[in-house]
């Protein structure tokens, strides 16, 4: 059985945005799992970053005008500061890339 951390380790990211690539550099994936919660999707990426498990949650809405987005970062404490600073573009452009990985992953697990 391959572990999702094995595959994250084997993608290229050299051709990510400089802002996104400087954290998947640094990131070590470990688990995802993926919510429907109505109309509503949820993707949960559970990973390290600089020596601490954090879980980023990515919300999303389709409908007629498009999508919707919205973030919330799980730290390991309160006292903990977030882990990096992005803008809402990045972050659906961070959790696209870790989903190449997830791809990568669903495909030799299924």
């Amino acid at each position: 059985m391959t572990n999702l951390f094995e595959v994250y380790s084997g993608v290229n990211y050299s051709n990510s945005r400089p802002s996104i690539k400087a954290i998947l550099d640094e990131l070590q994936l470990l688990d995802f799992h993926r919510e429907r919660l109505g109309k509503i999707q949820k993707f949960s990426f559970c990973f390290t970053y600089r020596e601490k498990k954090y879980t980023l949650e990515h919300y999303f809405l389709y409908h007629w005008k498009g999508i919707d987005n919205w973030f919330k970062l799980k730290k390991p404490s309160i006292f903990t500061l977030a882990p990096f600073s992005l803008n809402k573009n990045d972050l659906c452009k961070l959790s696209e890339e870790l989903m190449t990985a997830v791809n990568k992953w669903n495909r030799i697990e299924g």
